[in-house]
């Protein structure tokens, strides 16, 4: 049993046989077993009233809760940072790139955690594949992390090309700042999206010279995040995003750029995906996605795009279960950018959808300041 005097209650016994003459115990998690013959959990993982919670060596509060994240390697007490690891030995040792890490802190009660991460379940025409570093909170469930993030849908190819050529004009002409985010952390969670192989690849040729991650196989997707921060909000029951969203590339067309916007990842009552996302590169340069109840809205500042929607609708066409692509509008867009600013980040001043960017994100940093004490 771990030597866990916080967590309570906690009385996890796990089945251990050792032959050789060892001092550090060393224990396979992903065949761990309990003493009432259970596998043994640990994790971040989905209530089912669709809150968060975060388990290490002790019981999901219901075994049939989904998994947020979930560890994989061997379970031990690293001494020198004074806390339990689950980790693959050979990316301890800094041989593999790759690993879903899970470390837990006992006396601030903090885990860290890297790897794939499941915001709902796979959605047939919506696919949301991501991966993370993040930290949390055993005591308050807090959950904070930085993530990597592929969308994938069917999105008519003029209207990503469009809307990529339109982003990376910005990025050439204006003073954009850089989306890769922290180099070391997009290559762990490179690899964890695609493999340890492409990964190092990338590794390797980014090193030598700046190297699109558009360009790496697997990456090929509609809209690629290399670099997000998201903060999970208990009272809202969902992920949202805080500061600027570092955008990779759109469809073949690189960006690399860091943009003012807003996203919100929830899963609804019934389990269904919450989806919604604001993204401006200029006042004359945006697009907004809204997924709920299986029905995606699209919208942009450009009229080429917007055509392109009306036309890709499949309202009153699609059948049962399939998703419905509809046109948004300027008024929707502002309904989800106002309820966003309002809910999480406590203002509420009518956004401007062709305002400045540095004036929103002035007024944000105001806010934070206002939060901190300043």
């Amino acid at each position: 049993k771990l030597d866990l005097k916080r967590i309570k209650p906690y009385d996890t016994w796990i089945s251990y046989s050792q032959t050789a003459n060892t001092r550090e115990i060393m224990i396979d998690f992903d065949k761990a077993i309990t003493e009432e013959g259970k596998r043994a959990s640990a994790g971040i993982h989905f209530a089912s009233d669709n809150d968060l919670y975060v388990t290490f060596i002790t019981e999901k509060k219901d075994s049939d809760h989904e998994d947020f994240f979930t560890p994989s390697g061997m379970l031990f007490f690293d001494t020198v940072a004074r806390e339990f690891r689950i980790e693959d030995p050979l990316k301890s040792s800094g041989e593999k790139l790759a690993g879903r890490v899970l470390a837990y802190h006992e006396k601030n009660q903090e885990v860290k955690f890297e790897g794939p991460v499941n915001f709902f379940r796979e959605q047939k025409d919506f696919k949301v594949e991501a991966s993370a570093v993040g930290f949390g909170n055993v005591d308050s469930d807090q959950v904070s992390l930085n993530m990597l993030m592929t969308l994938d849908f069917d999105m008519p190819p003029a209207m990503i090309t469009a809307l990529g050529l339109a982003f990376a004009e910005i990025v050439k002409n204006e003073n954009v700042t850089e989306g890769i985010g922290d180099p070391t952390e997009l290559l762990y969670k490179l690899a964890n999206l695609i493999g340890e192989r492409p990964a190092r690849d990338y590794e390797k040729k980014s090193l030598q010279s700046y190297f699109p991650l558009a360009a790496v196989p697997g990456m090929a997707k509609p809209v690629v995040f290399s670099s997000v921060d998201l903060k999970w909000s208990p009272k809202f029951k969902a992920f949202y995003s805080e500061g600027a969203l570092g955008l990779s590339h759109l469809g073949k067309t690189d960006i690399n750029g860091a943009f003012e916007g807003f996203m919100q990842i929830k899963k609804n009552e019934d389990g269904s995906p919450g989806f919604h996302l604001f993204l401006k590169a200029a006042p004359d340069v945006w697009f907004f996605i809204g997924l709920e109840d299986n029905r995606l809205m699209m919208h942009s500042s450009m009229e080429l795009i917007n055509s392109q929607i009306s036309k890709h609708t499949n309202a009153g066409k699609a059948k049962a279960g399939e998703l419905v692509f509809i046109p948004g509008s300027d008024e929707e867009t502002l309904e989800f950018i106002n309820k966003f600013r309002s809910d999480f980040l406590l203002i509420d001043t009518p956004y401007d959808l062709g305002g400045s960017t540095a004036a929103a994100l002035k007024q944000e940093k105001k806010k934070d300041e206002k939060d901190d004490g300043f």
